[in-house]
Order: structure tokens, then sequence, then C-alpha cells
């Protein structure tokens, strides 16, 4: 039901709360609400997208509260961490073993072929693909936005660097700006190498504590080692997926006549969850472990920017919707000028309103940025717990405006990139 809108006497914009009739205040620029509870639906409630999500969520309903409190407590944290992290290894391990298992088999076929027995030769082929399915993959660097080169964007990596060194870190191998409005931390390559992404909506409406600690939270995954970003596991649960699509056949629309294929497809589709629970199961072994991972980054990354900053950052971290509304409306109604300048405008400009309703949302229960972080009120409990009232790592006036001018550099193409998306989304 919208309500509709009307304007005072005083140039205010109001509605009625289409649940309790109430008059509220509504800004074009921001999502309208009202205290009774109207549109404060917690984040990402949107249904979960397969089974993997689905037992993210359950998870994190199940344990999540008493997570917290070992978090807080530091109470057997470290023996459930390492009892899950072994039971992790061995199960990776055991995946692993069978894909081991079929490259023994395939080269005994072809040993069998060699002696004569041709149609072995058609069995090792077989496996042979299995073999290739199976094979742990090593993670290539996939990105789809902007390398940044140490020369060009020299003040921008001297932070990264410093806040490295704050760790105890080696210097990450490289920083990509891109056109969401996230950031994450990633390894790729033989070497494993080290990449941050930083997204430009996101990094771009932050105050110089507030990138500090966007900057910390994703390097400090590289500290934290949880076993989700392991290669030996991490290549495991992507075999299960692989093995679980392997079998899985792909529905289709024809009515399937021939009694045959349709037996072989149905047996093939419940042989698939086979590798699916077990990539449940997987899930179940490390769950712990990666919100724990979690929890650790805030308070590292609190350590780099205080806590005020790292509390900040989580409030603007549930803006993206009114970043997509102003990305809407400057394409649609065909806007001049950098939409860079105006979406920062907007958000510098936020309403104590809106921040009364971030904060709301933050604390309702289940409330989260997506289904692997833990519930935004659980780490605004994690860190009021572990408050820090100074910053290891500092940016002077001079080095945050060199930052700024390289970041200016790099918005023309982001922008491009946002736009021809969103275009792309509407046909």
């Amino acid at each position: 039901m919208q309500a509709e809108a009307t304007v005072s006497q005083t140039d205010e914009t109001y509605q009625a709360c289409p649940s309790c009739g109430r008059r509220i205040p509504a800004h074009a620029n921001y999502r309208s609400w009202c205290e009774c509870g109207w549109n404060l639906e917690p984040s990402d409630q949107d249904a979960p997208q397969g089974r993997i999500e689905a037992t993210y969520l359950k998870l994190g309903q199940r344990i999540g509260k008493k997570l917290l409190q070992d978090m807080i407590q530091d109470s057997d944290a470290q023996g459930k961490l390492f009892r899950g992290r072994l039971l992790t290894n061995l199960f990776s391990g055991l995946v692993h073993a069978v894909t081991a298992a079929l490259l023994i088999g395939c080269c005994y076929l072809i040993v069998k072929g060699m002696q004569g027995y041709y149609f072995f030769y058609l069995l090792a082929a077989v496996v042979a693909l299995a073999v290739w399915f199976s094979m742990p993959r090593i993670p290539k660097l996939s990105y789809d936005g902007i390398l940044l080169s140490r020369q060009e964007y020299a003040a921008l990596y001297a932070l990264v660097d410093e806040i490295c060194e704050e760790m105890r870190l080696p210097r990450i191998d490289g920083l990509i700006l891109d056109h969401r409005f996230n950031a994450s931390y990633a390894q790729a390559g033989w070497r494993m190498k080290r990449y941050v992404t930083l997204g430009l909506p996101l990094f771009g409406i932050l105050d110089r504590e507030e990138r500090i600690a966007l900057i910390g939270h994703e390097i400090a995954h590289g500290v934290n080692r949880d076993a989700r970003r392991s290669f030996f596991t991490l290549s495991a649960y992507r075999t299960l997926i692989r093995w679980h699509d392997l079998l899985n056949p792909q529905d289709s629309l024809i009515l399937e006549r021939n009694w045959a294929v349709f037996l072989s497809k149905n047996v093939l589709k419940l042989l698939s969850y086979i590798p699916l629970y077990m990539a449940v199961g997987f899930i179940h072994l490390y769950y712990y472990e990666s919100q724990r991972a979690e929890y650790l980054a805030d308070a590292l990354s609190a350590e780099m920017s205080g806590t005020e900053a790292m509390m900040r950052l989580n409030d603007k971290l549930y803006g993206e919707q009114t970043f997509s509304m102003a990305l809407q409306r400057y394409v649609l109604n065909g806007q001049q000028g950098s939409f860079f300048e105006a979406y920062k405008a907007i958000a510098l400009a936020m309403p104590e309103r809106e921040r009364e309703r971030i904060r709301r949302v933050e604390l309702l229960e289940g409330s989260r940025l997506d289904y692997t972080h833990p519930p935004g009120a659980y780490r605004i409990q994690f860190l009021q717990r572990h408050y820090r009232s100074s910053a290891k790592v500092a940016l002077t006036d001079e080095r945050s405006d060199r930052i700024e001018a390289e970041l200016k550099k790099a918005e023309p193409r982001i922008e491009a990139r946002m736009i021809q998306d969103f275009q792309a989304s509407l046909y």
C-alpha cells in the first residue's frame, strides 16, 4: 500500500503511515519509515537463495547469541575454534582423498588398457573427466574494476601499507576499485597474493577515520586466517559444489517422454544431493570460525581507527539503498554533471531521521549486511564491549587530500560502469 505524499505550509514533505495512519516525514532521497515499525524491516531479509544461504541463516539463528557471548567473555572460544578447525581440515582431507583415489584409479585403468583390455581406455576417459572436475583449482584474480598502480595511487597505497605494518603483515599485492557498494579481501594465484577491493560508492562517502576502519577490517581477514579463506579447505568446498553441479541435471520445460532418460535424470538428481549435503555439513564445521573471524576483524579494525569510527562505518554500510535510489534518479532523470558529487552531497546531508532509521534497523533481531556476517546488533554489542578510544593509524589533512585527489581520477570510469550496469538492468 502506497501512502499519498502531501506538502505542508512549511515546505516539509509528509505522508501518512500505511500501517498506523500517523503523519510522518518523507524525503525523496531516503526511505520513509514510522515509529510503529512500518518500513523498518531487518537488512538482508530476502529469501535465502538456495540451500547454502539457508544453512548460514539457520546456524546464525541457532548459535548466534551463544557465539557472541563466547566472543565477549572468551569462554571456551579457543577450544571450539581448535575443534572446528581440526574437523574442517579432516573433512577437507577426505574430499581431496577422493580426488586422489580417482586419479590413481584412472592411472590403473590406463595401465590395464595398455595390456590389451581396450575397454578400460573408455573407463579411464570417464574417470579422467571426474578427476578434472574434482581437482583443486588455483583461485585466479577476478575483478570487475580498476587494478590500481602503486605509482599512480601512491597515497592510498601508503595508507594501506601503514595499516598492514600495524597489523604486522606484509604489504598487500594489489588494490582494486570497483563500482559496488562494498569492500572485500581475496587471495589469488599460485603464490596466494593478497588483494583488497574497495567499492568507490562506499569508500567515497567515508571520512578519513572511517576509511581506515574499512581498510583495516578487510586486511584483518589476512591476520585471522579463518578456514573459509584457506586454500586447502576452500578448494575442498568448491570441489563439492562442482560435484553437485555436474550431477544435477538442468530442468527442462519440455516433457520428457523417454522413460530411460527420465529415470537417469532423476537418479543423477538424487546423487547430486550427496555432495550438496556434504557442502552443508562443511559449513556447519567452519561456521563458528568464520563468524569469529568477522568479530576479530571488527576488533582489529577498531584498534586501527578507534571504535567510534568503526561504529560510524557500520552505520554507513547500511546505506546501499540510498546509493541505489540516487543512481536511479540520476540516470532516469538525465541529470548532468558528476554523479559522485551529487551522491556525496546526499550522503553528507543525511538527516537525523535517516540516521535513526539505520540505528533501529541495526538493532533489529536478524538484521545483517549479508548471510555470511553476524547480525548488526551483535557486532555493535561486541564493539562496545571492546571499546577503543584511540587509533593506531591517523591521516593528516595533506594525506587525506592526496587520497581524495587520487580517487577523483577513477570516478569517471567507475561512474560510466555504474550507469552502464543500471541501464542494462532495465531491459
